[in-house]
């Protein structure tokens, strides 16, 4: 039996040979033959099961192997596609297919937000585009168009709505509405030429056919540099233009308007360099328009200063302030010359500061004006000084007579005269009376043509001042049989504000007149209101006379200075010819008005009006005129100041009546001298003397000696302002020329009182002890010897050293040398010690060891030099009584 290779292998090797033949074996190995022979075909059914396996796994793994290399590689442009999208590198390890999704659908989600934004400002973009008031149109680069809006075809005409443009051919529309504007032809050759350059063009102006004017910009479009299209923007200007030719109409206007007024025009820029000029501003600087552009006028024209305020001029402009101003320049030829220059600053039409603009006058002719006026103003001036020195000199010169003249015949009236001597007298005072209204006249004229006279303002009843002008008048008016009638109104307020004594001088001068010009009749005086406004009361003064009346041609200048209707009327009845003058000034000087009615042979009547403020009877001032009593002046120590003879005889003369002492010096400088050696209670100081006039010396008075001794001016000078002077130079009074006793001696008794207030109680007035203490004891001086003559030497001695010492003492304190001033007075003490001035001793010790420069020691100071000169000014009083 044929067994299988491999059992035959295993039997040869291993089993007997009997066992081969054994039948009990046979089955046996049968079995195991078939169990060889299932192996075998087991064996060769998987080896070709395998074999087969290995093919197809071959062929699976190649084609897995080429899908694999193709996922990587797909994987990979996935990767690069991704980077590029995203514009960074996957993180490292994010290699897997998952992970690249991930990336992709976040890059998704944020590109369609994106989408959504970009969506959103493309909507915003087109309603924006579509609710432009200018045209938009975008056409591409075949001319078509992609974009329009409302605004485009309302411009051009174009029927249909924005949507229904959009695919529109723009070449064939450019033909349908080139009719539209003035000049189709250019306007299409224009496109055509824009399209090709494909450069920007702004503001292209197109004029169309029924005279308005579109402004275009054409705008070229590029995507990676390739044209792609381009956008229209059409805007109606036609407004902005014709307010612009306007604008430029109106320049031309008026730069021809100044070319014509001869102002020279230029224009700057913000640094300053000259952008334009005009032909009248190159005839006033002498330089050609072309030398002018492109310069800086500040080194043409003027010098560092005047560029300096250039500069500033400059930062006025750029903060938008206008100004005028002069500056002096030099034209080309070197000429001095003055312009005036208005400055503003110039703009754009968007608003921007470009510079300035700066209108030119040439005022050279008018400086030259101005400079000759200022000389003849300078010269007018010294004229209106010469002219007040002048008055102030011919017031002086005329009262100081006059005084003398009216005073001395009041003196002489007071004595004994018989009939003639008493007629003589009377002709002189009348004459001297007539003569003094004339010197007021003269003085009152010229005063107020120099602007010199002073008007008052104060509270005075009206009934009164009245009353007292009638007084004046009414002998007169007896004298001539005239009846003298006042009417005045009872709507009068009682007390009101003004000048009452240039008031009653206008009418003490009009009733002179009527009555000097009136034979027979009536003269009245009415005085009526005629309104109240604001406090204000206007009053109606009116002079009416039943005289001569006057001619209608005189009426003409009756205001005119020294006019009088007849030659023969000063011979007649006196007068300068002033008096109308001097009333119409001074009325108009109070804010009123004059008038004149008047018919010959029927009368005259005068009229003028004022406007015075109302007062209360409480504000009224009442001035004393009684005379005081004379033992006011009794024992009173008057120093007289007065170069002129007469004046003195005059005050000499009224004061011999009131018991005084009088002292009397020509001069101020001999005033100051006089007061260095002696106390006075009173100094009467003339204004006008040599040597040193009246304001000197009181000015040395007051600084140098310290003395507030009452100083009363007496001047003829009755130039405004003259009072004023007269205090503001340390004067306490005021008496002008030719003055009456009453109102000197007032003068002096009130000055006198005001003094004695000033002083300590222990120097008061009371009549038991007006007596002045006796401040001396020459007791040690006759305990050493008792003889006269040696006590009247040591006396007028120390009388000479206290002045000087005081003097000394004084300048002393001036200079702040206050050393020097306890020397004086060590050297002085011993004196007053002789002199037994006790009240000294303490206070002169006291002050030599201890003065120094503060007020308790210039005080005490002040005082001991007062007791010093007192007691030397009582020594020598009493020089004569020694022996006793």
């Amino acid at each position: 039996m044929k067994w299988s290779k491999l059992l035959e292998r295993q039997l040869s090797k291993y089993a007997p040979p009997q066992i081969i033949d054994d039948p009990g074996c046979e089955r046996f190995l049968h079995a195991v033959n078939d169990s060889y022979l299932a192996y075998e075909r087991d064996l060769e059914l998987s080896e070709r099961a395998f074999r087969i396996s290995e093919e197809e796994y071959q062929s699976l793994n190649g084609r897995l192997s080429r899908e694999l290399g193709n996922k990587q590689l797909s994987i990979v442009q996935l990767q690069d596609a991704v980077v590029q999208l995203t514009g960074s590198e996957l993180a490292a390890g994010k290699d897997e297919l998952l992970d690249i999704l991930d990336v992709l659908k976040t890059e998704m989600i944020k590109r369609r937000k994106v989408e959504a934004e970009l969506a959103d400002t493309a909507n915003r973009l087109a309603l924006l585009i579509a609710n432009l008031q200018a045209g938009v149109l975008v056409e591409d680069e075949h001319r078509t168009a992609v974009l329009a809006n409302a605004s485009f075809c309302r411009m051009f005409n174009i029927a249909g709505t924005p949507l229904e443009m959009v695919g529109r051919d723009c070449e064939k529309a450019t033909e349908e509405s080139s009719s539209l504007f003035k000049d189709p032809a250019a306007l299409v050759a224009r496109i055509h030429q824009l399209i090709r350059q494909q450069v920007p063009v702004v503001n292209d102006e197109l004029e169309l056919a029924d005279g308005r004017v579109y402004e275009r910009d054409y705008i070229p479009l590029f995507m990676d540099g390739v044209y792609r299209g381009h956008l229209w923007q059409c805007r109606d200007v036609t407004m902005r233009v014709e307010a612009a030719n306007a604008v430029k109409k109106n320049e031309e206007k008026y730069r021809n308007i100044i070319d014509n007024m001869n102002l020279g025009l230029v224009e700057v820029d913000t640094l300053g360099i000259i952008r334009f000029t005009n032909q009248c501003f190159c005839e006033m600087s002498g330089y050609q328009a072309d030398e002018l552009m492109g310069q800086d006028p500040s080194l043409l024209f003027y010098d560092e200063a005047q560029a300096r305020l250039l500069t500033e001029k400059g930062l006025l402009r750029e903060n938008g302030v206008s100004d005028v101003y002069e500056l002096e320049v030099r034209n080309k030829r070197g000429e001095p010359k003055w312009w005036l220059i208005s400055g503003a600053p110039n703009y754009d039409d968007g608003g921007r500061f470009t510079g300035s603009i700066g209108i030119h006058l040439d005022i050279t002719e008018h400086k030259q004006l101005e400079y000759e006026l200022s000389q003849a103003r300078i010269a007018a001036e010294e004229s209106s000084r010469v002219k007040e020195a002048f008055l102030a000199n011919m017031s002086h010169e005329m009262r100081t007579p006059m005084n003398a003249i009216i005073n001395m015949c009041r003196q002489l009236a007071r004595t004994q005269l018989d009939n003639r001597q008493r007629i003589l007298l009377d002709t002189i005072d009348t004459a001297s009376e007539h003569l003094l209204v004339v010197i007021n006249d003269i003085l009152d004229i010229s005063k107020i043509e120099a602007g010199k006279l002073e008007l008052e303002t104060i509270p005075f009843r009206i009934y009164d001042m009245l009353k007292n002008v009638l007084l004046v008048v009414q002998p007169k008016a007896d004298e001539k049989g005239l009846l003298l009638k006042l009417e005045v109104s009872s709507q009068m307020h009682p007390v009101l504000t003004g000048d009452p004594h240039r008031i009653s001088q206008v009418l003490l001068n009009l009733l002179s007149n009527s009555i000097k010009f009136t034979d027979r009749g009536t003269v009245t005086l009415q005085v009526t209101p005629s309104g109240m406004k604001d406090g204000r009361q206007t009053i109606v003064f009116s002079v009416r006379d039943t005289g001569a009346g006057m001619d209608a041609e005189f009426l003409k200048k009756v205001f005119d200075k020294f006019s009088q209707q007849y030659r023969d009327t000063a011979r007649k009845s006196g007068g300068t010819g002033l008096g109308m003058a001097i009333c119409k000034q001074l009325v108009e000087l109070m804010d009123g008005q004059i008038s004149i009615f008047s018919e010959m042979g029927v009368g005259t009547e005068v009229t003028f009006w004022l406007s015075l403020e109302t007062s209360t009877d409480a504000a009224v001032y009442t001035i004393d005129t009684e005379m005081p009593d004379k033992d006011a002046l009794k024992g009173s120590r008057i120093l007289m100041a007065e170069d002129n003879i007469m004046n003195r005889l005059v005050v000499r003369t009224i004061l011999e009546a009131y018991q005084v002492e009088l002292t009397e010096v020509e001069n101020g400088y001999e005033a100051v001298r006089q007061l260095k050696v002696a106390g006075y209670d009173v100094v009467l100081m003339d204004v006008q003397m040599p040597v040193m006039n009246g304001y000197e010396a009181t000015a040395l008075i007051r600084r140098e000696l310290k003395l507030d001794v009452p100083i009363i001016a007496l001047t003829a000078n009755a130039i405004k302002g003259e009072s004023d002077r007269c205090i503001e130079a340390g004067m306490t009074g005021f008496v002008s020329k030719p003055f009456e006793e009453n109102a000197l001696i007032r003068e002096i008794a009130i000055s006198l009182q005001k003094n004695q207030l000033r002083r300590p109680a222990s120097q008061s007035s009371d009549p038991q002890t007006a007596a002045p203490e006796t401040l001396y004891d020459l007791a040690k001086l006759r305990k050493i010897n008792d003889n006269t003559g040696f006590i009247t030497q040591m006396v007028r001695m120390f009388r000479q050293q206290a002045v000087v010492s005081a003097t000394e003492i004084r300048q002393a304190v001036d200079a702040g040398n206050w050393p020097a001033v306890r020397a004086a007075i060590h050297k002085v003490r011993p004196s007053v010690d002789a002199m037994g001035i006790a009240v000294l001793e303490a206070d002169l010790l006291d002050l030599e060891q201890h003065a120094a420069d503060n007020d308790a020691s210039r005080r005490k100071l002040q005082h001991a030099l007062e007791v010093l000169l007192q007691a030397a000014e009582q020594l020598r009083g009493q020089e004569g009584s020694f022996a006793d």
